[in-house]
């Protein structure tokens, strides 16, 4: 144990006798991520008596890419974009065909589902100090989408870029996301060979909740 100590130790003071090698300088930086996506969320809300819909997720993978631009080594900003294999998926229930007893596929009047999100933000990035080990704390705007729906959504977290080279980091990075989602599904009345017939649609709203942790490498761009 104190072999694992005194080698941590040694290698923590290695790296910041090299802090005037490696450090964030002004100048672009671009990098690739992969981690996981933790999805907190889902609900049941009962629309005017008649209908209910459900909300229902899983967690899944996120993977994505990073732009951004130090304008010195305390403040940055940054573009990101990445998609998760979170799914999100809404079903609309007839009430009439919820009773106890009676099956709860027999009651689905509609269903939306799919098997991705995708997450694009801006962001401000604050170093909190100087050298080879670098902590960061973060937050921005942008919108979480599915394929046929987007809702803004706002970030926070924090992370910690740690200097292999002069030019490349290790980037770890912990995310929280929130969103207001606000959409309706359409109830689908019958179904014939001619086409579906489309009924009422019926407007729900949910608070978007998703962690993601992550890690990757990025490469900068200064001289």
């Amino acid at each position: 144990m104190k072999r694992i100590f005194f080698a941590a130790a040694v290698g923590f003071l290695l790296l910041h006798t090299r802090s005037g090698m490696a450090e964030v300088k002004p100048g672009f930086e671009v990098g690739l991520y992969a981690g996981s996506m933790k999805a907190d969320m889902g609900k049941t809300a009962v629309l005017s008596g008649t209908h209910t819909v459900e909300t229902q997720t899983r967690d899944g993978q996120v993977y994505g890419f990073r732009l951004g631009y130090n304008a010195d080594p305390h403040l940055g900003f940054e573009w990101d974009f990445g998609g998760s294999t979170t799914p999100y998926d809404v079903t609309l229930f007839d009430n009439v065909f919820l009773s106890p007893g009676d099956p709860k596929s027999d009651a689905i009047v509609s269903e939306e589902k799919t098997n991705a999100i995708f997450l694009t933000n801006l962001n401000i990035v604050l170093h909190l100090l100087k050298g080879p080990i670098i902590p960061f704390i973060t937050a921005g705007g942008g919108g979480v989408m599915t394929i046929d729906k987007a809702s803004f959504a706002y970030n926070y977290g924090g992370g910690v870029k740690i200097f292999l080279t002069k030019k490349f980091a290790l980037r770890l990075d912990f995310r929280e996301y929130r969103a207001k989602l606000k959409d309706n599904i359409e109830q689908i009345d019958d179904v014939r060979p001619g086409g579906v017939f489309i009924g009422r649609q019926w407007d729900y709203s949910e608070d978007l909740k998703f962690r993601e942790i992550s890690g990757g490498l990025t490469y900068l761009f200064h001289h």
